[in-house]
């Protein structure tokens, strides 16, 4: 979380992945995302542009959550 209490996407991310005891790895499988691609989604330093549609249905899935699961609580993507 941000000094401002906002929670980031990839924060999230990060958060239930290792809750769930997985690794970037394990979820490079489980998405088809490599890893490189994985890690700079949970430290937003992905490109300004708002996270895809099928982008969030991945890792979504991978984590075995919904899509609004996953984004309950963010309040910032990366580059916002």
């Amino acid at each position: 979380m941000t000094d401002t209490g906002v929670v980031r996407f990839g924060e999230r991310v990060r958060e239930l992945r290792n809750k769930q005891g997985l690794t970037l790895r394990d979820m490079s499988d489980r998405t088809g995302m490599s890893v490189p691609t994985l890690s700079q989604i949970e430290r937003g330093y992905e490109r300004r542009e708002n996270i895809k549609i099928g982008t969030l249905a991945r890792i979504a899935a991978a984590l075995g959550v919904t899509p609004g699961e996953l984004l309950d609580g963010v309040d910032e993507f990366p580059g916002d």
